[in-house]
């Protein structure tokens, strides 16, 4: 969780404001309407309508990417941002208070100061944005990092680096120039020979890349400078802290030897709280979208000929296969010339089909593989079996995915799009090791609702 919050600390900063700002408002246009305050206590706090508003203005700001600090702090995205977040956020809160039944006496109730806080509110929001903009400019060239022995692995760094559009600017340091055409934000390369008179600069964080020809003299020169508190991260440290994901091409065995974490694959009474919370949340859900699967079956089932649930084989915990349930997304004959992976623009996809897979909503079967217990709610996304073995020898540590049950929705589908080669499978696997390593029911909370992020944007996984 403390890695959470200094990762979006800009981000939990603007959703705390944004908290304070709505009560802020509130009360005060209540004083302006009424001509009397309103009595702020502790009971207030807990007002229904307030609590509706936070809970409203968090969600659709989250959907919208509006606690992002790439859109809300350091662009100027969030300027049509607030205003449509805003205008959601009332359509959404518009229908719970007075579309329905609920009222609350004595609160914020009343449509002018409900209204009339939210346009406040905007004005607010929109402020409060642009002056963390102005305030956090963010200079790349000011934010220097060095990296040591990088040769080996700057090929599948600067591709990183550039797929992040990582803020900085990199001194690497080798005993030879990298044949890589084009590096990334490199300003220059320095021999090993020049280090103490590098190590003299301030930088961002060092970035030791490869031990192979880091001395003693070196250590030794390294060791002073962390001590006067540059920070000195191993490249997979590096990833692990600023793209929640593990190297694969980098580690080695040693390093699931010495790591911390994967606390949850020793961890039997995590490991049952985690499959209770499973069967009770996916047999709730089952029952809630009893008539949603049937309306959804019968769409499937007119659309076009085949059957409406399709099955098939996975590999799940242990290695051990299981059959999956999906609603048909694709022509009942897809696979007659053989198994092969989906890609964005595949023609074997129905019309409702791609619907149902930007929305997720083909994988709604699944909820029975949760309560039979071949599944989870998050874990790894089971693949099939004629793929693994394939790619069990292509992709360094494939089989980690299965120490734990796949999932529902994972940590891989909410940071990377949908695989459709083995290069993404193997950036895919990199958050998936992440996510077994640092495994938390908070962990957990977090991917629940960036896929319900996804899910409502229709980015599909």
């Amino acid at each position: 969780m403390l890695r959470f919050l200094k990762n979006h600390k800009i981000g939990f900063i603007v959703f705390l404001l944004d908290t304070l700002g709505v009560i802020f408002i509130f009360n005060f246009v209540y004083l302006i309407y009424f001509k009397k305050p309103n009595e702020f206590n502790v009971q207030n706090l807990s007002n229904p309508t307030i609590a509706l508003v936070l809970i409203g203005l968090t969600l659709v700001f989250y959907v919208l990417d509006n606690y992002n600090p790439k859109s809300t702090v350091f662009g100027l995205d969030f300027i049509k941002r607030t205003p449509l977040s805003i205008f959601f956020t009332t359509l959404l809160i518009s229908g719970i208070l007075f579309l329905t039944p609920y009222r609350y006496e004595g609160g914020f109730s009343g449509r002018g100061i409900f209204f009339l806080s939210l346009l406040g509110y905007m004005l607010y929001a929109t402020l409060l944005r642009w002056i963390i903009h102005l305030r956090i400019k963010y200079n790349p060239k000011q934010h220097e990092w060095l990296i040591i022995g990088a040769e080996n692995n700057l090929e599948n760094f600067m591709r990183d680096l550039k797929s992040y559009n990582f803020n900085g600017h990199f001194k690497i340091i080798s005993n030879k120039k990298t044949k890589h055409k084009n590096p990334y934000n490199v300003l220059e390369y320095v021999d090993l020979k020049n280090i103490k008179e590098v190590l003299k600069s301030s930088y961002e964080g060092i970035i030791i890349s490869s031990y192979e020809n880091v001395s003693l003299q070196i250590s030794e020169d390294l060791i002073k400078t962390r001590l006067k508190g540059t920070p000195i991260y191993d490249l997979t440290d590096f990833y692990e802290e600023f793209w929640q994901k593990i190297p694969v091409f980098h580690i080695q065995n040693q390093w699931f030897i010495l790591s911390h974490g994967f606390n949850l694959l020793h961890n039997p009474i995590g490991l049952r709280l985690k499959q209770f919370m499973d069967y009770v949340l996916a047999f709730t859900l089952f029952m809630i979208c009893t008539p949603l699967l049937l309306l959804i079956g019968i769409i499937v089932g007119l659309s076009s000929k085949g059957p409406i649930i399709y099955k098939q084989v996975r590999t799940g915990l242990g290695g051990k296969n299981f059959t999956i349930y999906k609603f048909r997304s694709m022509v009942a004959d897809a696979e007659k010339n053989g198994a092969r992976w989906a890609d964005k623009n595949d023609n074997r996809i129905t019309k409702i089909g791609k619907f149902m897979r930007a929305s997720r909503l083909d994988e709604l079967p699944q909820l029975i593989n949760i309560i039979k217990g071949d599944m989870s709610f998050v874990g790894p996304r089971p693949e099939r079996p004629e793929f693994n073995e394939k790619l069990e020898k292509e992709i360094p540590f494939y089989d980690l995915r299965h120490l734990i049950k796949p999932g529902l929705t994972g940590w891989a589908q909410t940071m990377y799009p949908y695989a459709a080669s083995i290069e993404d499978t193997r950036e895919k696997l990199q958050y998936d090791i992440y996510y077994i390593k640092n495994y938390s029911l908070f962990l957990d909370i977090i991917i629940l609702f960036k896929t319900l992020k996804v899910v409502l944007r229709r980015k599909g996984l």
